[in-house]
């Protein structure tokens, strides 16, 4: 079985992002989370900072883990009502996802 590594990106004092991670512990069985602070220039052009999570998990590489990984970021996106939200597989592949 292959795996591949998902660390995703995310806004740490949210209630979106304690639902995504409840579904993502029920699909994908866990995750590891190291916090940390995050900044980025938003869509007006000021520097937002943000107290964020990063979480780690290992699962399946499948299209069907992959797209349900895409999914869920985009979701969490439009609940969260961010910009832009950030995943990387296997820390090489990043994928930003905007409005």
């Amino acid at each position: 079985m292959n795996m591949m590594r998902v660390e995703l990106f995310l806004i740490s004092d949210l209630p979106q992002t304690e639902e995504l991670l409840d579904t993502l512990t029920t699909e994908f069985g866990g995750y590891t989370s190291v916090s940390g602070d995050g900044a980025y220039v938003g869509n007006s052009g000021n520097i937002i900072l943000d107290e964020v999570l990063i979480c780690t998990m290992f699962i399946e590489d499948t299209l069907s883990n992959r797209t349900a990984v895409h999914e869920y970021m985009d979701e969490y996106r439009v609940l969260a009502e961010q910009e832009s939200v950030l995943y990387v597989i296997n820390g090489n592949d990043a994928t930003f996802i905007t409005e």
